[in-house]
This record gives structure tokens, sequence and C-alpha cells, in this order.
């Protein structure tokens, strides 16, 4: 049911050039590091990007810079888990070629603030396509952090098939801006204090 959008999103990803993924990249960070609820979270679960995804590499030192704790996945033979990543931590290719730790120090997801997503594609209510592994999903399943997906314009789409498991994106964030997901599919966390 996934594998017809997922090689049709791939084939799309895939044939973008390289400078093109950089500066759409920056404008995707710029948004992101725009956001309040991106400035004060303490604690951020982040991506390492690996080909033609978005780039992470902005938004993650500008969170080191300021103080903010960050988790970044490391593989295990058991699926992957979230590792802190130190300010001059060393990172080495994973078994998948996705750069990791060379020491993982362990972080529990329940603990996370807000964690950014990948994604090959995400639909109007915020349900994301992954790569097929469900690594992801089950970091999520682990997590009241609040979610952002990252991905092109061209990565986005009306509907997507959807799983039990499937949990949509609180925000999601392209090069034109930031689109918040409303409806029962994702309930945005309230601020503290908030009556309604």
């Amino acid at each position: 049911m996934k594998q017809e959008p997922r090689t049709q999103f791939k084939t799309w990803r895939s044939s973008r050039d390289p400078a093109w993924i950089h500066q759409q990249s920056a404008r995707i960070s710029a948004h992101a590091l725009g956001l309040p609820i991106v400035n004060q979270a303490q604690r951020v679960g982040i991506y390492l990007s690996t080909g033609r995804e978005v780039e992470t590499d902005t938004i993650l030192q500008a969170l080191q810079r300021r103080g903010a704790a960050v988790a970044v996945p490391f593989f295990r033979p058991d699926g992957y888990e979230l590792s802190w990543l130190e300010d001059r931590g060393e990172l080495t290719l994973g078994p998948f070629g996705i750069r990791e730790p060379v020491e993982p120090h362990l972080a529990d997801p329940a603990d996370l603030d807000l964690i950014f997503v990948p994604g090959l594609a995400f639909d109007d209510d915020g349900y994301r396509l992954g790569y097929g592994g469900g690594h992801f999903d089950r970091l999520l399943s682990r997590t009241e952090a609040v979610r952002i997906g990252l991905c092109f314009d061209g990565q986005r789409t009306h509907t997507l098939p959807r799983e039990p498991h499937d949990m949509p994106m609180h925000l999601l964030i392209t090069e034109s801006g930031v689109r918040e997901i409303t409806g029962d599919t994702a309930a945005h966390p309230r601020p503290e204090g908030d009556p309604s």
C-alpha cells in the first residue's frame, strides 16, 4: 500500500540537485529557528541528514550554541535508539550510511521537548511516509514531544496510506514556511497555564 508512493517520492527527491537541496534546506532551517517553541526547547531530538534529505546541521549547531541538549539516532541490532550528542562528539557512519555518535550516550525519547522528523512525504493531516523500516515510528511512540516534520514542498501530498501505529506531526516545515496541523489527528500540546 505504501510502496507506490514511496517509489514516487524517492524518485522525485533523487532528481533534485544537491545545490538546490542545500539552498532550500537553508530556508527550512531559518523557518525552524524562527519558532519560539524551537528556541525555548531544552531537550531536542533531531536526525542527522543524509543524501537528499532536508539538511539539519544548521539547526543542530544553533541548538547546541544556545545550550540545548540534542539527541540523535544511532543504530543498535534491535533498531534505532537516541543518543545525546556532545558539542564536539565524534561521528561515524552507521550501517546504513547515516552519521551517528562514535560513543553513544543513551537518551530516553520520553525526556524530549520536541523532535525533528524526516520523511519521504507528509500529507495534509501531518502523517508521514517513512523509509519502510519503522525505526522512527518506534522512537515517536515512546515520546510526548512536539513532532516537527521537515520536508520540501514537493514532498507534500493531500493524503497518504495510514496504519494504526502511524503518528501525525504537530508542525510541518517546508521552504515555503510553517504549517500547524489542526484537527483531531495531531492535538498540539497546550502551553503550561493555558486553560483552553
